[in-house]
């Protein structure tokens, strides 16, 4: 390590990735953030899971982000959960789909809101159900609306209900009925009045049957008169009569004939 050590920038950047590759772990672990730096895109995918493993957040995040980028899924998956902690915004915002899917749930449930917000679309499409449970409500909300525009229908019904019930009003609104296809009764059953009322019209007609029967008389009496203009007989006919015994008069009124 003390050879490497010795190592400038300028040396450690003519490094091929089958020397990168050579080095012990003792060895990486006396890189310095600039010599990391100074590594590029066909050096790095030398990198054994094992030098990877011993990788300090310091040095993880400063890689740049075309070398970043360059790691495989396996690769990514084997930096530290708190190695991770230390990836900046243009590196997660630089991620690809088929890289998102090495990091394991201990990785995801240490990222901060900031963290998760910078991720791409094209790498949240990448996150299977497994992975979005291990999201917490401080992380999800992180998501601003294009990234919850990003998800399908099974991605949302692949996270946890402390995930949904910290979802902010604003964030609730921009959900679109690709999304809403996808809450199941748990999830509803857990989400504050103030999220079901910023529920918009679109979503109000994605939420299946199953899901609605999920909800209470405080979350139906949540509901604007708008939105139960926008629900179906289905939709309708599946509240429990708890439910419906929080409809006010003006609600009732709003139910048309279909």
């Amino acid at each position: 390590s003390l050879q490497v050590a010795a190592l400038v920038s300028e040396q450690l950047g003519a490094f091929s990735s089958v020397q990168l590759g050579a080095l012990t772990t003792g060895a990486v672990v006396g890189f310095e953030p600039e010599d990391v730096a100074a590594l590029g895109s066909r050096q790095v995918v030398g990198f054994g899971t094992g030098q990877l493993r011993v990788l300090s957040s310091d040095q993880v995040g400063a890689l740049r982000s075309d070398a970043f980028v360059a790691l495989s899924d396996k690769q990514l998956g084997a930096l530290g959960a708190e190695a991770v902690k230390g990836l900046a915004a243009v590196q997660l915002g630089a991620m690809r789909s088929n890289q998102v899917v090495g990091l394991t749930t201990s990785q995801i449930s240490g990222l901060g809101s900031d963290q998760v917000g910078a991720l791409s679309n094209a790498a949240l499409r990448g996150l299977s159900t497994v992975q979005l449970r291990a999201l917490g409500s401080d992380q999800v909300a992180g998501f601003v609306s294009d990234q919850l525009r990003a998800l399908s229908s099974v991605q949302v019904a692949g996270l946890s209900t402390r995930a949904v019930a910290g979802l902010g009003s604003d964030q609730v609104g921009a959900l679109g009925s690709a999304q809403t296809l996808g809450l199941v009764s748990a999830q509803l059953r857990e989400m504050g009045s103030d999220q079901i009322a910023a529920l918009g019209e679109s979503a109000v007609r994605g939420l299946s049957a199953s899901a609605l029967g999920g909800l209470g008389s405080l979350q139906v009496a949540a509901l604007v008169s708008e939105q139960l203009g926008a629900f179906s007989s289905v939709q309708l006919g599946a509240l429990t009569t708890g439910a419906v015994v929080g409809f006010e008069p003006e609600d009732v009124a709003a139910l048309g004939s279909r």
